[in-house]
Formats: structure tokens, sequence, C-alpha cells
């Protein structure tokens, strides 16, 4: 008797475990499914309103490519604003501005679907605005399989790796506010009760997390003073310097940081905002130049060289 309820037991145990696989299998696919369907309506969606702009052949055709800056934000995306800017001025033209952007989309991506895209729209102008999925996406750090084939070409693993990724990988700030707040020990609170540069580096991030610039900028003078050939410390001191609009005194710190290391392309950049927000445009530019000699490929020197001029 008790063996035939074993028995039963283990394959009931057997069952659930059967079913709880496959559910979890089951799940795993209609969110993949889920994920592919609402990026294929939103292509649809776009691609139709895209097509109607084929119905008038007198209109100038200008197609906007890009990745999702171009993409998003409906009726306040970029392309959008320009078709509406461009028809109010009334030029006795009319003017269709055809949305192309893709999330995603670097330069590889544009060249391979140039071609297509002109012989599809047929277009008088077009305008590129991509790059930053040139550079490494932020988000894939960390992530050793992130050019595995799984990784890219399923997208419920790829959301799953990254939030994962995320969770696991805290920010010194976020162990920093636990550790004070639990007054849980372990190596945030060795860092805490010493008195090194590493404390009150951690405590300026904490602080400026919190919004209370002043006793961040006083942590990483601290910082500065303990560790006078920090340059992280040196730079991270010029930003907080600058968001109190001591501007000459930020100068000066990101002066100080590219001593340390003149190849320390960050700071130029900085650097060269402080002195763009005192109107010094001749310095201001010298430093973005300056920074893109070093680094031609760093994607924010070229940005930040955008915006200037």
């Amino acid at each position: 008797m008790n063996k035939d309820r074993q028995k039963k037991n283990k394959a009931s145990l057997k069952q659930k475990v059967i079913v709880f696989l496959l559910g979890v299998v089951f799940t795993a696919i209609v969110l993949e499914l889920g994920l592919r369907f609402a990026g294929q309506i939103l292509l649809y969606l776009q691609d139709k309103k895209n097509q109607s702009s084929l119905s008038d052949p007198s209109a100038y055709r200008i197609i906007c490519l890009g990745d999702s800056m171009t993409l998003n934000g409906g009726r306040y995306s970029y392309p959008r604003q320009l078709e509406d800017t461009l028809n109010n001025l009334k030029l006795g033209i009319k003017f269709r501005v055809i949305n192309k952007g893709k999330i995603g989309l670097n330069s590889s991506g544009l060249m391979r679907g140039l071609g297509e895209d002109l012989r599809a729209y047929r277009p008088q102008m077009v305008i590129v605005m991509l790059g930053i999925n040139d550079w490494y996406v932020k988000y894939y750090e960390n992530i050793p399989d992130a050019k595995s084939f799984i990784f890219n070409n399923l997208k419920i693993f790829k959301l799953f790796r990254i939030f994962w990724t995320q969770m696991m990988d805290k920010k010194p700030v976020v162990k920093l506010a636990e550790s004070l707040r639990t007054g849980r020990k372990g190596p945030v609170q060795e860092i805490i009760s010493s008195n090194t540069e590493k404390k009150y580096f951690s405590l300026g991030y904490f602080f400026w997390s919190q919004g209370d610039l002043l006793e961040a900028q006083d942590a990483f003078k601290k910082a500065v003073e303990l560790d006078p050939k920090n340059k992280k410390a040196y730079y991270e001191l010029g930003r907080i310097t600058r968001d109190l609009d001591m501007l000459e005194q930020s100068e000066a710190i990101f002066q100080k940081a590219i001593e340390l290391d003149p190849k320390d392309i960050k700071s130029y950049l900085e650097l060269g905002w402080a002195c763009q927000l005192q109107d010094k445009l001749v310095q201001a530019e010298d430093l973005y130049k300056k920074a893109i000699k070093i680094a031609p490929e760093y994607f924010y020197s070229i940005l930040d060289w955008g915006f200037f001029i």
C-alpha cells in the first residue's frame, strides 16, 4: 500500500515538474512572439504612413534615416516636426517627410538598407542622424555572450540577460546607500570606516545622488587631498563644481585633470563645456578639436562638437 502511494507521489511530482517546465517554455514562446509581433506592428504602421507620401507625386520628399532618436516621438518626432515646419512656411511647395528610423540602427545597417529605401521612396533629399549605436552599446557592457547568436536573435533572452546584468551589477552609489541604511558589514562598510580617497569618492557619489551638491563637492575635495594624482577625483570634482555654477573653478580643476593625463578625452570635453558656458568659444572649440584628434572614434567627442557648432 505504502509502495503504491510512493509511486503515485513520485509520478505526481514528475508530472508537476513536466507541467511547470512546459509552462515556462510556453510563456517564453508567447513573450518572444509578443515582442516580435509588437515590433512588426510598429514597423507596419510606420511603413503604411510612409507609403502615403508616394500618393502625391508633386510633393518634395525628404527621407530621414536614423536610429530610435529619429523613429520615436510620434507627432513630436523630428521628421514630423520638420514636415510641419516646412509646410507652415507656405513656400508653394508641398513637403512630405518620411520617417525611416529604426531602433538600434548603426552605420552598417544603414548602408545595407540604403539602396532599398532610395528605390522605394525616391526622395529629393536624404537626412541621416545616427552614430550612437556605432559606439559600444552601454547596456551590453559586462555581458560575455553579447555577440552570441542566441543573444542577437532571441529577444526574450536578450531582455532577460540585460535585466539580470543590471540587477547584479549594482553601482557603488546604490551599494553605499544600502550600507548606510542597513549598517550591514562588508567591503563598502570597510571603505566608510576608513580614511582613504575611496571613502570620500564613494561619499561624493552618494551625496550627489541625493542632490546634496555641496556635500558631494566637499567629499571629492577630500578625495583629491588624500590622493593628489587621482585624475578621476579631479574629473568628478570638476563636474560637481561646474554644476554649482563655479565655472572658473571647474575650469582650473579640469585643467589639473588634463595635466595628470593629457589623453583624458572626457576632461577635454568637460573643460570645453565649461568654457562654452562662459562664452569662451575659441578655447571651447580648440578643446573639442583636441578631443577628436586624440580619439576620432569616440562618439561623445563628435556629439559635443556637433552641439557646439
